[in-house]
């Protein structure tokens, strides 16, 4: 069961407080909406900005696989703690591909995104929406981006695309089809 017992995580966490990791990648550990809300929270008070990939990870719906469909958004209702360590966090360059993001949970991160923020990857297997695309787009007004990855393309309810014309200056998008 995922975040059953957190105590191990919570310890390698705090030690991240006071260090100089400035990458970690924590793809694929099986890590639930708890783990994540502990590890973005001791990222508020690292000494340096740090790059976190915790793609492939159920943070805000369950995941698919070859068998069964995944529920995107299935955990969005409960994300509001971790959009509030996010906010607050030393992070650079995040990516959360596969981790179940919806249009719900999307709207959460856009407007949660960290001062420190650079880089933002969305992924492919992550279904968006018409309204996780606005909001990435009217979050890239006042942010810092410079890079953002959605996967796939997105159309808005007035038929526009979500394209780099669309974009800030200087931000480059990256999207697969």
């Amino acid at each position: 069961k995922l975040d059953a017992n957190l105590s191990g995580f919570e310890a390698f966490c705090s030690a991240l407080c006071s260090s100089q990791v400035a990458s970690l990648s924590m793809g694929r550990c099986h890590l639930g909406l708890q783990a994540v809300i502990v590890l973005v929270g001791a990222l508020r008070t690292a000494p340096v900005a740090v790059s976190l990939n915790i793609d492939s990870n159920a943070i805000f719906g369950r995941l698919g696989n070859l068998w069964q469909r995944g529920e995107a958004d299935k955990y969005a209702a409960q994300c509001e703690p971790l959009y509030d360590v996010l906010k607050a966090s030393r992070i650079s360059a995040l990516s959360v591909s596969n981790t179940g993001m919806g249009p719900v949970a999307c709207v959460g991160v856009a407007s949660s995104l960290p001062t420190e923020l650079n880089s933002l990857n969305i992924g492919l297997k992550n279904e968006i929406g018409l309204d996780g695309g606005a909001a990435l787009q009217a979050a890239l007004e006042t942010s810092s981006i410079k890079s953002i990855g959605i996967g796939k393309k997105y159309t808005t309810a007035t038929g526009q695309h979500l394209t780099v014309s669309s974009m800030q200056p200087g931000v480059s998008l990256a999207c697969s089809g």
